[in-house]
């Protein structure tokens, strides 16, 4: 794992431990000014297709609000089909072009 902001590498530590993550990219509020972002840090977790996308991503969250609230983190959660295909989702693509990758299972 690369250096994050110390609540972030926390956070990061604790998802990936409790969810099947493939990547999780950074991606700072200032990075994706047409994302329109609400957290400092954002986090955008990639998991296996297989995965209940809605689900984890509401899994996520709570851990979010439990452990690391007030951190200004926010997560967002997509099918790694969603990081292979052309077109990309917007905020994939931030993620992607202007991102920090801090998890690689």
């Amino acid at each position: 794992m690369q250096t994050a902001p110390h609540p972030v590498e926390e956070c990061v530590s604790a998802l990936a431990t409790a969810f099947p993550i493939e990547d999780i990219w950074l991606l700072e509020r200032d990075a994706a000014n047409e994302c329109a972002l609400d957290g400092e840090h954002n986090l955008i977790i990639v998991v296996p297709g297989s995965q209940n996308v809605a689900h984890t991503e509401a899994a996520v969250r709570e851990v979010l609000r439990h452990q690391f609230k007030n951190s200004g983190i926010e997560a967002y959660v997509f099918p790694l089909s969603a990081v292979e295909r052309i077109p990309r989702p917007l905020l994939v693509k931030m993620a992607l072009t202007s991102g920090e990758r801090i998890y690689c299972r």
